[in-house]
C-alpha cells in the first residue's frame, strides 16, 4: 500500500500529557506516549479512546528541555491497540519555536540512531 503522507514520520517515544478539563474546571493531565511524529501530526498511544474529530491539547516533555511543548490537535483516526488506544492527531496550533524545539530533538535522536544502525 502506498503511503500518501506529505512529510516523513520519525519514530518517537516521547512522553506527553493530554490536558483535559474536568467538570469542575480543574485541568486533568493524562499520561500518553508519542509513537511517531511528522511535521503535520503524530501517532499517540493513550489509555483512553479519543473520538475522531475531537480536539486534543497536549503538553509534551522534550528531554533536556525544562519547558514543555504545547500543541493543539484534532483526532483524524482512532483505534484499539491491545489494552490501549492509538490515535492519529493533526496539529491545529503549535508555536513555531515549540515546533523547532520538538523537531530538533526528534531529528537529533534520528541522526544518533542512523549513526549506530547496524549495517546488513
Amino acid at each position: 500500500m502506498e503511503d500518501k503522507r506529505k512529510f516523513t514520520r520519525f519514530d518517537s517515544d516521547l512522553g506527553a500529557f493530554r490536558c483535559h478539563k474536568a467538570f469542575d474546571g480543574v485541568v486533568e493531565k493524562i499520561k500518553s506516549r508519542i509513537k511517531d511524529l511528522s511535521r503535520e501530526g503524530m501517532r499517540l498511544l493513550t489509555d483512553n479512546d479519543l473520538p475522531k474529530g475531537s480536539s486534543v491539547e497536549l503538553e509534551i516533555d522534550v528531554p533536556g528541555d525544562n519547558i514543555p511543548v504545547f500543541v493543539f490537535s484534532e483526532v483524524m483516526w482512532s483505534k484499539k491497540a491491545g489494552d490501549a488506544h492509538e490515535a492519529g492527531l493533526r496539529f491545529t496550533k503549535i508555536e513555531p519555536s515549540d515546533r523547532t524545539r520538538l523537531f530538533d530533538y526528534v531529528h537529533a535522536a534520528w541522526q544518533k540512531f542512523m549513526k549506530h544502525k547496524p549495517t546488513q
